[in-house]
């Protein structure tokens, strides 16, 4: 870092300084939403250079850009995975902003091959925008995800370690079950699977008596409201008195959503010099997807996963393959870092 320089993570950031210093959107549509820039819009370009001009009046005397709006060496460095991330880990899915979906994301880890990378934190308040936190070390990047939620606070050890894969069955039915008090279904899944389902059947008494006792006291759960599979899980009206309505210290259910683009390309396409950096899935199909239900309080956590079987076609997203792409997991926690470590590791698929 140059003497005269700020340093990053001290900075906000709105969406047009990042979109201008970035050359076009980041590739999880987060920092640099969709609907910045309309396709049709004549004025894009207008738009750009104006947001490069301000770029340079704010930051050129911060040391964080040259004269032209483009980033010194360790700004850029932060910025490079936004473009080209393997991993991202965040709070909540990608909103569909085309069919009227509002973000609902308040931070996105890019992360490299490496696990370094920047998490891209979105400010609260009026002013808003976006900080960037450069993560030089994987450990750096596990803590940042134990933040997201306050999970380093939250969690309790489960000892010993356990990690259980369950396939055949795409719509985690398993889950609901165990919340819906349904011992038979989970003791028929842990069969057919060749597990203990003693353990795991403690969860759902655990989520039970917790629930109970969180109602009748009148407080609610602080968690993410995303994740459907949890919610149709445990009854969409239990599910918007215990989560949505939030006013707990620190989070009981929290959610992660990790994708894997490793070996996947985000050059392109490019418009009127504005980079899209649309993921091309089809001739890279080695896309990956989890999203993690999180029980800090007593170590375990459930995933459903999305992968290819090794036979499957390089588009394997298609309405046909995904039932067989699709299935579930399992863990109890040893550690807060070993839960961060699983959660980045998407599971081989086990369906025939």
């Amino acid at each position: 870092m140059h003497d005269d320089q700020m340093r990053i993570e001290d900075n906000r950031f709105s969406k047009e300084d990042l979109f201008a210093l970035l050359g076009g959107f980041d590739a999880e549509m987060f920092a640099c939403p969709g609907d910045m820039t309309g396709n049709t819009d004549p004025r894009r370009m207008k738009k750009l250079e104006q947001w490069r001009h301000t770029l340079v009046r704010r930051y050129k005397k911060l040391g964080l850009v040259d004269g032209a709006g483009n980033p010194r060496e360790d700004l850029d460095r932060a910025l490079e995975p936004l473009r080209q991330p393997t991993v991202t880990v965040s709070d909540e899915s990608e909103p569909a902003l085309w069919d009227g979906e509002t973000e609902k994301r308040t931070v996105c880890i890019y992360l490299r091959g490496d696990l370094t990378g920047t998490a891209v934190i979105r400010g609260k308040g009026l002013r808003g925008g976006y900080f960037l936190l450069p993560l030089a070390t994987p450990l750096d990047a596990y803590e940042a995800m134990l933040a997201i939620h306050r999970v380093r606070e939250s969690f309790v050890a489960a000892p010993p370690a356990e990690h259980v894969v369950i396939g055949g069955d795409s719509d985690l039915t398993w889950a609901a079950a165990l919340m819906h008090d349904r011992p038979s279904e989970v003791i028929g899944t842990a069969d057919r699977c060749g597990f203990d389902p003693r353990r795991l059947l403690t969860v759902g008494d655990w989520w039970r008596d917790e629930g109970s006792r969180l109602q009748a006291s009148r407080r609610g759960l602080q968690a993410v409201s995303t994740l459907s599979h949890f919610e149709s899980a445990i009854g969409g009206a239990m599910f918007d008195r215990m989560v949505r309505n939030t006013k707990a210290a620190l989070p009981v259910v929290c959610g992660y959503v990790v994708s894997n683009y490793s070996g996947i390309d985000f050059s392109g396409p490019e418009e009127d010099g504005i980079a899209y950096r649309l993921p091309n899935f089809e001739r890279d199909g080695s896309f990956r997807s989890k999203t993690t239900i999180a029980l800090p309080a007593i170590g375990f956590s459930y995933a459903f996963e999305r992968a290819p079987r090794p036979s499957d076609p390089a588009q394997w997203n298609t309405a046909d393959l995904i039932p067989y792409c699709r299935f579930g997991s399992f863990d109890f926690h040893e550690t807060a870092v070993g839960f961060a470590e699983r959660l980045l590791i998407i599971d081989e698929n086990p369906n025939a």
